[in-house]
Formats: structure tokens, sequence, C-alpha cells
């Protein structure tokens, strides 16, 4: 008798246990994982199909001390002296990482205004490269929604990572900190 009381209180037991494994799971995916894919940033409830670049201004801006080795059909070095002529922009943008969208503000200039200063023509695409390995690819015709960026929501990079690559009208997973390497290719 002793032996299936015994067995009744763990089956018992472990029937409560479950459950309230159950409860404890449920609620903590209902409070952390299950929030809206809405977000409320600058009293501005930013909807699923929001996203992207909402703002370019140009404005005066110091660009900090960065450089980035050019490969490929040009071999090069570009760093803030090779962009003294060339506008600087205020990007206000929508970013997504398909979970979450977030509205950020960026201080760089855009990767076409840069190519055509340097006078870098005779190529189809570049392949940006951070230090990280991380490498992503866009074509000539998709450089005038590329910024290569030196601040963030007024925080400048850090002095070791000092340029990002932005594309605001893709998901943020294209978008890349630190670049070290253009590669210029056919």
């Amino acid at each position: 008798m002793k032996n299936n009381k015994n067995k009744k209180s763990i089956i018992i037991v472990i029937i409560i246990t479950v459950i309230i494994t159950a409860i404890i799971s449920s609620l903590i995916t209902i409070l952390c994982c299950g929030k809206s894919k809405n977000i409320k940033n600058d009293n501005k409830n930013i909807s699923n199909a929001e996203y992207g670049l909402q703002e370019i201004k140009i404005i005066d801006y110091n660009i900090p001390d960065f450089s980035i080795i050019t490969t490929g059909l040009y071999i090069s070095v570009v760093n803030q002296n090779s962009l003294i002529n060339t506008k600087k922009y205020e990007i206000t943008a929508i970013i997504s990482d398909s979970i979450y969208k977030r509205k950020y503000t960026y201080k760089g200039v855009r990767v076409k205004d840069l190519v055509d200063t340097v006078d870098f023509d005779d190529y189809n695409k570049i392949i940006f490269k951070s230090n990280g390995g991380l490498q992503v690819e866009y074509t000539k015709e998709e450089l005038n929604n590329l910024f290569l960026v030196f601040e963030k929501d007024g925080i400048h990079y850090p002095e070791k990572e000092p340029v990002s690559l932005l594309n605001p009208t893709v998901y943020d997973r294209y978008n890349i900190t630190n670049i070290e390497k253009m590669e210029f290719a056919k």
C-alpha cells in the first residue's frame, strides 16, 4: 500500500511540476518574446509597413579619422581626407532586423558620392568587407542607397571601428560594422 501511495505522490508531484513549468514558460514567452512588432520611438508608432529611409539632409560634419583599403580594380586607400569635398548627410531611418523596427539617426557620406569623388568608374560591383570577416556585395546601381556612417544617434563609433555600412532600405543584417576593405570588381 505504502508503495502505491508513494508512486501516486510522485506522479502528482511530476504532474504539478509540468503544469507549473508550462505556465511559467507561457508567461515568459508572452512577456519577453510575444511583444508586438510595432514599437514606440520618438512618440511615433512604427508599423510593419514603415521602415527604411525616413529623411536625409546635407549637414556640416567633420569626418573622424578612418581608412578603408580599396582592392580589386582600384588599389588605394580611402580616408577622411578623401571626403573633404564630399557631401555629408544626416540620415534618419527605421531599421528592421526582421523582428523589431527602430528609428536611428546616422551621420556619414553616400557611397556613390565617395566613388564619384575618387573617379572610380570601371566596375560593376563593390564588395564591402569588415575586419570580422563579414562581407556584403552591392552592384554599381545600388550605391545611391548606401552610406558610410561614422555616428549613430549622436555617438561616434569606436576609434578602432570608426566606419560602418548602412543600407536603410533593407534589413539590418545587410549593414556591417567596421568596414576595412572595399573590393571593386567587374
